[in-house]
């Protein structure tokens, strides 16, 4: 089924939970498989329980399989307005089952006062904890005014960062991160 000019709202428990706003939108059922395609892109606001946006997400195409696995492609933007978080890139996945976001492409990820940017991202739905490989950008770092101060006490040692003495902020390895 093909569903044209598409503009819905999905509730949970009773309460409005999404809007989904889309040009086109394929449903597929065969098999006991499930597939919603969003070719021609994807415009999604998710809902407090005031009906207040906490979230919105936009992609050029959208894949919804089973209800397990939610697949966008192509100019992908996630802003949690709750939580101070936005996300770019060419794709990213949610895991409906894990609640868990992750990428395997090279995206720009910011926080209320991290500004990182890497090629492989993994977080859970909350934002909480997240992991950033390969990754380059801002995190701020405590300076201890101590002249005996040293990378340790600055900074926890698993942290995955490494201390340039010459710049006062964290240069970033192939480690993750955790917040």
């Amino acid at each position: 089924m093909v569903d044209y000019g598409v503009a819905t709202l999905m509730s949970d428990s009773g309460y409005v939970k999404y809007k989904i706003v889309a040009e086109e939108w394929h449903f597929f059922d065969k098999n006991n498989k499930q597939l919603w395609v969003f070719p021609k892109g994807v415009f999604l606001e998710r809902y407090d329980r005031n009906f207040n946006m906490d979230m919105h997400l936009t992609a050029d195409t959208a894949y919804f399989r089973d209800q397990n696995l939610l697949e966008l492609r192509g100019r992908v933007y996630l802003h949690d307005l709750e939580k101070q978080v936005t996300y770019a890139s060419e794709e990213l996945f949610y895991d409906t089952q894990k609640h868990l976001f992750y990428s395997n492409k090279y995206h720009h990820f910011t926080t209320a006062d991290k500004d990182l940017k890497g090629d492989w991202f993994e977080s859970d739905d909350q934002f909480r904890k997240y992991y950033v490989k390969q990754s380059r950008g801002f995190v701020p770092v405590a300076e201890n005014t101590s002249s005996e101060a040293s990378a340790e006490n600055v900074m926890p040692a698993d942290s995955g960062f490494v201390r340039n003495e010459a710049v006062p902020q964290a240069r970033r390895t192939d480690n993750a991160f955790e917040q």
